[in-house]
């Protein structure tokens, strides 16, 4: 569940280009080391991600709304992004899992 820490971070990462963000993640997943997904998108848009993250052992975390995550990088909505730098995506899961544990 994304929680504040993991929110500025995202934040953070989108201010220093390491995100893929919607269509631009679909055109170059293979790129993501992590995805993160939002519940409320469209069936296809969620099998696609799914699937081509899968094919490409790619975790993907779940967050509720398109509204939350596109919130956190100056976006009314956005289905799914993709962190393309192998430690940040380390340490994203590690702020993200601080926030299950509460």
């Amino acid at each position: 569940m994304l929680n504040e820490k993991a929110w500025g971070f995202i934040g953070l990462l989108n201010k220093g280009g390491r995100l893929l963000i919607g269509s631009s993640l679909l055109a170059s997943i293979s790129k993501a080391k992590l995805i993160i997904l939002a519940e409320d998108a469209s069936e296809t848009t969620k099998k696609t991600v799914l699937d081509k993250a899968a094919s490409r052992h790619i975790e993907v975390l779940m967050t509720p709304s398109k509204g939350a995550l596109g919130s956190c990088i100056g976006f009314d909505e956005i289905s799914s992004i993709g962190v393309i730098d192998a430690k940040a995506a380390k340490v994203l899961k590690q702020k993200w899992g601080e926030g299950e544990s509460k």
